[in-house]
């Protein structure tokens, strides 16, 4: 039976020595995080609460592109090279035409500001995002909805663990919370989140979306 292990932690020590390994690994971690999603109680209600969005542009964008089978579902790509996030259609995914808040580590993506996006600039050791959401736990009240589209649980920090204290400090006061990853580099401790919160937390791939965020470079 699949257990609650971490994608994230196991690529990082067993690096695959060949393209199929890393299918192969690839393909492990999506079908585990699939197995317990579909065991998990369905009870979230997205509802039409104020929506409050934080995206890790190095995690979601970065991982679309380092993945060894997500292009082959976009129709005319042979490789990863050959797509590119549609962020356009991310924010709309996200929470539509409300405001929104993004935090990325690539400061070359200022053309997403017209989106309504504010960028951050941050490191992989500073806690920028961390403080980021703390202002809005601050700002927040009962019936919030906090959405998180980053895969990984550093959220800007070096603890893997950052995620668990964050989303439970908004949980305890009042908010829903959503993330949106892709599956293959989904941190499982948010699948036990949602487990351990039925219809506050909610999982919901990025992979189910995918037609509709990739694009191909049509490049003459």
């Amino acid at each position: 039976m699949p257990e609650f292990t971490s994608p994230l932690q196991r690529s990082r020590h067993d690096v695959p020595d060949s393209d199929e390994e890393a299918k192969e690994v690839e393909r492990s971690n999506v079908e585990r995080s699939q197995y317990w999603l579909m065991r998990l109680p369905k009870m979230y209600v997205s509802g039409h609460r104020q929506r409050y969005l934080f995206m890790n542009l190095d995690n979601i964008a970065s991982s679309l592109l380092m993945s060894s089978m997500l292009y082959q579902r976009v129709d005319g790509a042979t490789s990863a090279r050959d797509i590119y996030l549609n962020f356009t259609a991310l924010t709309k995914h996200l929470g539509g035409n409300n405001s929104v808040t993004a935090e990325v580590k690539f400061q070359c993506w200022l053309p997403i500001e017209k989106l309504g996006w504010t960028l951050r600039l941050f490191s992989s050791d500073d806690k920028t995002l961390y403080s980021e959401l703390m202002v809005q736990l601050d700002k927040g009240a009962n019936g919030k909805t906090l959405v998180l589209a980053t895969g990984d649980g550093f959220l800007g920090s070096t603890n893997p663990n950052a995620y668990r204290e964050i989303i439970c400090k908004f949980l305890k006061e009042g908010w829903y919370v959503e993330i949106h990853a892709w599956l293959y580099s989904l941190n499982n401790g948010y699948l036990r989140l949602q487990k351990e919160n039925p219809g506050r937390v909610v999982v919901k791939p990025l992979d189910d979306v995918l037609c509709d965020l990739a694009r191909t470079n049509n490049i003459v």
